[in-house]
C-alpha cells in the first residue's frame, strides 16, 4: 500500500474560512475595517501611554531602563507586558494580512518587515527607545503605503524593484 503525505505538503497555501476574508477585505459605509481597527488602536494606545501609570512605566523603561529600575518600576512586568502585546498585535496583523491576501503562506509576509521598521523611523522613533508616538508612527506607515502603493500604480519592471520585495521561487 502507497503511504501519500499528509494534505499540508501537497498543497503549498491554504485557503482561508470566509469570516477571515471578510476582516481582511471588508468594509464599513465605504471604510475598511483594517482602517476602523488601526484608528481604534492608536487612539487606545495613546491614551494607554499617556494616561495610565503602567503606560509611563513602559515608557520609561524604554527610555533609560536602569533609571526606570532605580525609581522602583517593575521593568521584568513592564517587559514581559510589552513583549505579549506586541505578539498579539502580531497575530491580528497577521489575520488582516491573510484576509486581504485570501490565503496562507509561510512566505507571504516576507520582506514587509524592513517596512515597518521605516514607517516608525520616519514617524520619529528612536532606535534607542524612549521617543516617539503612536500618532507619528501611524502618520509613517501611511506614507510608506502610499509610497508602496504608488510604485506598484506605475507598473515599474522588476529591476526597479528591491530584491526584499521580488517574488520567491521556492
Amino acid at each position: 500500500m502507497i503511504r501519500r503525505p499528509p494534505r499540508s505538503t501537497l498543497f503549498p497555501y491554504t485557503t482561508l474560512f470566509r469570516s477571515i476574508r471578510i476582516v481582511g477585505r471588508g468594509s464599513l459605509a465605504g471604510i475598511p475595517f483594517v482602517t476602523i481597527f488601526l484608528v481604534g488602536l492608536v487612539i487606545a494606545a495613546t491614551i494607554f501611554v499617556s494616561r495610565t501609570v503602567t503606560g509611563r512605566h513602559v515608557v520609561a523603561t524604554g527610555a533609560n531602563e536602569r533609571m526606570s529600575r532605580l525609581s522602583g518600576v517593575a521593568i521584568d512586568r513592564a517587559r514581559v507586558g510589552t513583549y505579549v502585546a506586541c505578539s498579539l498585535l502580531a497575530v491580528i496583523a497577521g489575520v488582516f494580512f491573510a484576509g486581504s491576501v485570501g490565503y496562507v503562506d509561510r512566505f507571504i509576509g516576507r520582506g514587509s518587515d524592513l517596512d515597518s521598521i521605516a514607517a516608525a523611523v520616519l514617524g520619529g522613533a528612536s532606535f534607542a527607545g524612549g521617543e516617539g508616538s503612536f500618532i507619528h508612527a501611524a502618520g509613517g506607515a501611511l506614507l510608506i503605503a502610499a509610497l508602496l502603493r504608488d510604485r506598484k500604480s506605475t507598473r515599474l519592471n522588476s529591476s526597479h524593484i528591491p530584491l526584499s520585495r521580488m517574488p520567491s521561487s521556492a
